[in-house]
């Protein structure tokens, strides 16, 4: 129930003009922080860290967010999605340089953990994580030396297709750039 309102925060979040998104965001980010802070269930406070930090990526407040997602990556390590969030704000314009470092480690762990299991991280995360890989260029280096890793990382991409992802396109294209 409590995703359900998440998930529906964020889908109305879309239809906001830029001007108005980072209020709300904050908004979002101090109800997550509420919830996770009161609630005795782990899984609850889990997520509740995982969305608070994206309310705060998306109102700006990188280090704010970055400090959540660590915060929950002590609890749960394998939590791939937050990795995702992390990468994501390495690329982003307003990033600090420990933003963006932080944000290449992440990305890093993510395709390691794709090449060790091509099914242990969800699909969506492994195509966003793809999709990233332009934005760092020593990562896409390191993976282009080695054909084996790109032929792994071919097969998520040809997985995504096969699912019918909308984010096929951009993980294809960052595929094919390395």
């Amino acid at each position: 129930e409590l995703l359900c309102v998440v998930d529906s925060k964020e889908a109305y979040s879309y239809s906001l003009s830029k001007d108005d998104a980072p209020a709300f965001y904050q908004t979002c980010a101090d109800e997550y922080a509420k919830i996770a802070e009161e609630t005795k269930d782990p899984d609850v406070h889990a997520e509740m860290l995982h969305h608070q930090g994206k309310a705060l990526r998306r109102c700006g407040q990188l280090e704010r967010a970055l400090a959540c997602f660590q915060r929950l990556l002590a609890k749960r390590p394998r939590w791939h999605a937050t990795y995702g969030q992390i990468a994501h704000m390495g690329t982003q314009g307003n990033a600090s340089e420990e933003v963006k470092s932080e944000g290449e480690k992440a990305i890093r762990c993510l395709i390691e953990a794709i090449l060790q299991d091509l099914y242990a991280v969800p699909l969506r995360v492994s195509l966003a994580a793809l999709s990233r890989l332009r934005s760092y260029p020593e990562v896409g280096k390191a993976l282009a030396a080695d054909p084996a890793s790109i032929k792994q990382l071919a097969d998520v991409v040809a997985l995504s297709a096969l699912e019918g992802f909308d984010q096929f396109y951009e993980a294809f294209l960052a595929l094919t750039s390395l």
